[in-house]
């Protein structure tokens, strides 16, 4: 039986995770401190072992599909909304993503 998790937390998850082993880094950190094996994690969601084993290390081609993302996120008391958009983030061709990067960061002034 899962035990009641606290209220949904969305700074756990990284907005912009760097790379897959980033975001896998963040549910994996979420999963322990719920205290869930991840034989329990599967039990929640319907979602094997074996898989969730290679989205926690990264070794998947990619993020997990959005239904698998919203019920990890339903049994860890995840924002879906956050752990989608990361997800997202890191569909996004990483040649748009260093672009973005580089429109955000902070310019120096002119003078």
């Amino acid at each position: 039986m899962l035990p009641d998790p606290p209220s949904p937390s969305s700074s756990l998850l990284p907005s912009r995770p760097a790379s897959l082993a980033d975001l896998g880094a963040a549910i994996r950190r979420r999963r322990e401190s719920l205290e869930l094996t991840l034989d329990a994690l599967a039990a929640a969601t319907g979602i094997s072992k074996p898989y969730l084993s290679n989205i926690e290390t990264a070794r998947t081609t990619g993020p997990a599909s959005e239904e698998k993302l919203k019920k990890i996120a339903h049994a860890l008391n995840l924002s879906a909304a956050r752990l989608l958009a990361a997800a997202d983030w890191l569909r996004t061709p990483l040649s748009i993503r260093r672009l973005l990067h580089d429109e955000e960061a902070p310019r120096p002034p002119t003078t």
